[in-house]
């Protein structure tokens, strides 16, 4: 996702909010090895570690996706698709059609 929107002029960070002692395998320092092993994490990758950046926008589920207009008006947030730890289940791709429709105005 992150080069889809790279390649069409978006800007793209991840922020790690994960609370490292009730989820250690999604801790900040184990999703960096992750993207070391070939997950191709090629953008911004932030650490929350008081989960405060998440509480101010609300997020409830990892990953939680919110797509940004140049305005910095909120057009999207919730999921990427339908089927986010089976990329071959996906069905519908909720985050690139509000990109499509951001961009098409």
């Amino acid at each position: 996702m992150a080069e889809y929107c790279l390649n069409r002029g978006i800007g793209y960070v991840g922020i790690n909010s994960n609370d490292e002692h009730n989820y250690p395998e999604d801790s900040y320092e184990n999703m960096v090895k992750r993207a070391d092993n070939g997950y191709g994490m090629n953008y911004s990758y932030l650490h929350d570690a008081t989960q405060q950046v998440a509480q101010q926008y609300g997020a409830k589920r990892t990953p939680e996706f919110f797509l940004f207009n140049s305005q910095l008006e909120l057009v999207y947030r919730g999921r990427m698709d339908d089927s986010p730890r089976n990329p071959t289940g996906v069905t519908t791709s909720e985050l690139s059609d509000a990109i499509t429709a951001m961009l098409a105005g």
